[in-house]
């Protein structure tokens, strides 16, 4: 890491912007004398892990201004898997099972989900403008996709790109040659190389090439001049073509507008037929609104008539119902009267078939009588 930092120093020559370090460690890693030599106006140390961070807090006290930030750094933030192994230098977020080759000995204590926070949101508004900002990764197999995550904006304000990295992948391998060729495209030419000093943790150094960003740019500009200069020459195809359609259409537009006034001076003359028919329309409809409230005030009148006809109907009915209820009383009365006569009839009828019965068994014994009589006359 003091060899980066060198480098680092090598390549900056001015005074830093910002230094931002990625994966400080402890401190132990890193040379006190070498980061105030930097002299950056502005120091960030990131470290995920709680115990090397106590201990890197100690460690950067004598640094004026440095600013230490406990956070867990991940390309899109959320929650992540943190390992931690029987050698404490390779805990992080990356798994080292493949380094297992170079480090036979080396076993996985555990693992445990972290919430982490996106490098994008570290590095917002962090970088200097106008100033050598660099951006150091002691993160070994995570630097690609930390880079990757980033937008070309936010990437193009780091000046200088320091990485400690590892031979062995421990990513995909494609996310490497997609960064490669990406920082390429930003115009970051590589400064510093060492891959002997440790063969496993090559180290590198990379810084933009002012000019050759700006011929990236003039290029970028004369592709995106060229571009508009065929789109525009599209537009204007498309605009002429355009204009013989619109003028097709405004030909075809004076046709129908002759048309069109034809068809207007036959309709005013019809117009003017039909405002004389419509005045001897509104003289009849006033005739016939005149003869409608006639029949209006007939019909009212007739209505008040039949009210009137219809109370002196329901009167007399009334009337008739009482007389009639007063008939019906001396109606049941008289049948009541009746009832009493054919009783009384009855009983007389009785009385007198009975006094039939007894003057005609009366004659009888005054003819018995009478016979015995004469009989004793005759003797």
């Amino acid at each position: 890491m003091d060899t980066l930092l060198d480098h680092l120093a090598a390549t900056a020559k001015d005074p830093l912007g910002t230094l931002v370090i990625l994966g400080a460690g402890d401190g132990s890693p890193l040379d006190l004398e070498r980061l105030l030599r930097l002299s950056p106006r502005r120091l960030i140390l990131v470290e995920g892990d709680a115990d090397s961070a106590r201990a890197l807090a100690q460690w950067a006290a004598p640094l004026p201004g440095a600013e230490l930030r406990r956070i867990v750094v991940s390309p899109d933030g959320g929650s992540a898997t943190w390992h931690r192994y029987s050698l404490s230098a390779l805990d992080g977020l990356a798994d080292a099972s493949p380094l297992r080759r170079y480090y036979p000995r080396l076993r996985e204590l555990g693992t445990e989900s972290v919430a982490t926070q996106a490098l994008r949101e570290v590095l917002d508004g962090v970088a200097q403008p106008g100033l050598a900002n660099a951006l150091l990764f002691n993160l070994p197999g995570q630097e690609d996709a930390l880079l990757d995550s980033l937008p070309d904006d936010m990437l193009a304000g780091f000046e200088i790109l320091a990485q400690r990295q590892c031979r062995e992948p421990l990513g995909p391998p494609a996310a490497a040659e997609q960064t490669s060729q990406r920082l390429q495209a930003l115009a970051y030419v590589e400064q510093f190389r060492d891959d002997h000093t440790e063969p496993l943790w090559p180290l590198r150094v990379l810084r933009v090439d002012v000019r050759q960003r700006r011929s990236l740019q003039l290029e970028q500009e004369a592709v995106e001049r060229s571009q508009a200069v065929q789109q525009a020459q599209l537009r204007i195809t498309e605009l002429e073509s355009r204009v013989g359609e619109a003028i097709q259409v405004a030909r075809q537009a004076e046709r129908r507008a002759a048309e069109h006034m034809q068809q207007v001076q036959m309709l005013t003359r019809t117009a003017e037929q039909d405002a004389g028919l419509l005045a001897e329309s509104e003289v009849r409809a006033r005739e016939f609104a005149e003869r409608l409230q006639a029949l209006k005030r007939q019909v009212e009148e007739s209505t008040q008539r039949h009210e009137q006809e219809k109370a002196s109907l329901q009167a007399r009915l009334n009337d008739a119902l009482v007389r009639l209820q007063a008939a019906e009383e001396q109606v049941a009365a008289r049948q009541e009267r009746i009832q009493q006569l054919d009783a009384l009839h009855g009983r007389q009828a009785a009385r007198q078939q009975w006094l039939q019965e007894e003057l005609n068994r009366a004659e009888g014994q005054i003819e018995m009588v009478k016979g015995l009589l004469l009989g004793d006359t005759g003797l």
